[in-house]
């Protein structure tokens, strides 16, 4: 199965209707996530990343909605490995049959001391080496997807310090870990301007594009 990644505009889900029509569509697991965020925008964020889910599921034919979670909180569903992300306005989700991981991130301003303390070295100073501040922006986003992506297809998540591998940007994506000892493949996609978006996974099968999914 092509590792295969989808995104959709949350931008609309606030509209107290809509949200409500989401929100019944959700299995129980799900609204309970949804619940426990205090603001109103994480909600949608919430909802929106739930409901491209059941989009992609059914796209897949996916039955089963109940997942089952691995030791560090990493859900699967059936046999579909699958990762969801969201930032600003934007949801994203990415499906296999093997282990993945996904990430977007709204570009914003930066501080670079994070990328200091707690990216790696080489990282840092691709950073600061990319170019003027709009330029070291983008290349922290990029680092910071690609990163997030990796810890999450490990299972592991943020138990992964920050600093304990490194993702180059050469012309070929890589990472360098001692996580484990198995190989990761990863994949960034830029579709518009304003975001930045990556996954990761165990196949090298990555398809090379996004799907967009319309939510409404």
């Amino acid at each position: 199965m092509t590792v295969t990644t989808y995104y959709a505009d949350a931008g609309t889900l606030g509209d107290p209707a809509l949200f409500e029509k989401l929100y019944r569509e959700q299995p129980q697991y799900r609204r309970k996530k949804i619940d426990g965020f205090r603001f109103m925008k994480d909600r949608v964020l919430s909802i929106g990343a739930g409901a491209l889910l059941q989009r992609v599921l059914d796209i897949h034919d996916v039955r089963e909605r109940e997942p089952v979670f691995g030791p560090y909180g990493k859900p699967s569903i059936g046999e579909i490995h699958f990762n969801l992300s969201h930032s600003g306005e934007r949801v994203m989700c990415t499906v296999s049959d093997a282990e993945v991981g996904c990430d977007v991130e709204m570009v914003t301003d930066i501080d670079l001391e994070i990328a200091r303390r707690y990216f790696f070295g080489t990282e840092y100073r691709s950073i600061i080496d990319s170019g003027d501040g709009d330029a070291r922006k983008d290349t922290f986003f990029r680092l910071w997807t690609l990163k997030e992506s990796f810890m999450k297809a490990t299972g592991l998540g943020f138990q992964i310090p920050l600093d304990s591998f490194c993702v180059s940007l050469d012309d070929t994506v890589t990472v360098e870990q001692h996580v484990d000892d198995r190989e990761y493949f990863l994949r960034e996609f830029r579709v518009e301007s304003g975001y930045r978006y990556a996954c990761c996974s165990l196949d090298p099968d990555i398809d090379e594009h996004m799907i967009p999914i319309s939510l409404v």
